[in-house]
């Protein structure tokens, strides 16, 4: 990975990830200073429903 990216880039992803959070795709857990972020169940659900 190693690429840098600036403060608008990070900013709008933080905002998606957390829209993500608020409908539930998503599961966000404390790890040290930074938060680690996977699907969640219903996440999940709604990849394989649509997979092109």
């Amino acid at each position: 990975m190693g690429e840098e990216y600036d403060e608008s880039f990070r900013s709008r992803v933080q905002y998606n990830v957390s829209k993500l959070d608020e409908k539930g795709y998503v599961d966000r857990e404390k790890e040290g200073n930074r938060l680690e972020t996977q699907l969640s169940t219903m996440g999940r659900m709604w990849v394989e429903t649509h997979r092109g």
